[in-house]
């Protein structure tokens, strides 16, 4: 967000996920990002730093997606 000069007041992420049971492992089968940001952002540069932060550089999202697990993400600007 600092790179689009956006200056959020608060930032909440609130996570739900559904696991693949049955199996030794239990690997993740979906997880769920929904993105609660307060403060003076417009609701397409939230989506869009939401969306960057989760495709390029959350390295427990690229880990789970590389498992196979399906990641969401969800963005409400209050």
């Amino acid at each position: 967000m600092k790179k689009q000069k956006l200056e959020p007041f608060d930032v909440r992420v609130i996570i739900d996920g559904e696991r693949d049971m049955g199996k030794d492992a239990n690997l993740w089968k979906t997880v769920h990002a929904h993105f609660i940001i307060t403060g003076n952002v417009s609701q397409e540069k939230a989506e869009r730093a939401v969306q960057l932060s989760i495709e390029k550089f959350c390295s427990v999202a690229l880990t789970l997606q590389a498992a196979g697990a399906v990641v969401t993400s969800s963005v409400e600007v209050q």
